[in-house]
């Protein structure tokens, strides 16, 4: 469908902690930002990312090393912030243009903590 421009980001919706929930049980919706209006079709379909207050955190290195970064968020930053959690899902928005041809060590991730 050429969905697919340079200015289309990358983003990754995370239903469920994968400290919680089993893993062939994870929600993860796959995403791409669009410009124009799309039909759902088969198993794609159009979402609105929730608007409000976002801690944001920069995860440097390979995907593989999420738990690291997510681990002293959940343990240290958000207790000592005194900030609460909002009931919508964290996304994650990947800033390298091609992660496939990007070294794991120098990719860089957004993390969106959402906030009451």
């Amino acid at each position: 469908h050429r969905l697919i421009r340079k200015e289309t980001q990358l983003l990754g919706i995370s239903h469920d902690s994968p400290d919680t929930t089993d893993a062939a049980k994870l929600r993860y919706d796959a995403c791409i930002t669009i410009a124009e209006d799309v039909p759902p079709q088969g198993e794609v379909n159009v979402q609105t990312i929730a608007g409000g207050r976002y801690a944001v955190f920069i995860h440097l290195g390979a995907y593989e090393n999420f738990s690291e970064t997510y681990r002293l968020i959940f343990s240290q930053w958000l207790p000592q912030s005194g900030e609460r959690l909002r009931d919508v899902p964290i996304f994650e928005r990947y800033l390298n243009r091609n992660p496939r041809r990007t070294k794991p060590e120098n990719l860089r991730t957004e993390i969106y903590i959402p906030l009451d």
